[in-house]
């Protein structure tokens, strides 16, 4: 009866997998901002702008995945164990 209410490995899977991916942006986003500071030429600078822009709304992206990825596993959860509690409840009756 406890498995009914563990969430879908893959899920699980997927989620770390984003997390890790966010993990990673933030490190290059990072890198990114360490590195501008160290240039002096505009183009240079507006390059690595662009970059960072581009890592910004990736990471944006990723994180709206993730937040989704939550809701949907929360809500299947709540659903599972709602099915669960009328299974148990209707054995009982």
């Amino acid at each position: 009866m406890q498995e009914s209410l563990r969430l879908h490995q893959p899920s699980n899977n997927q989620l770390q997998e984003l997390i890790s991916h966010h993990k990673d942006i933030k490190d290059m986003l990072q890198k990114e901002n360490n590195r501008k500071e160290h240039f002096y030429n505009k183009s240079a600078k507006r390059s690595i702008d662009t970059i960072i822009k581009v890592l910004q709304k990736q990471l944006l992206s990723i994180e709206l995945e993730i937040n989704h990825r939550i809701d949907n596993d929360q809500q299947e959860l709540k659903a599972k164990a709602i099915s669960w509690v009328k299974s148990v409840a209707k054995k009982l009756l």
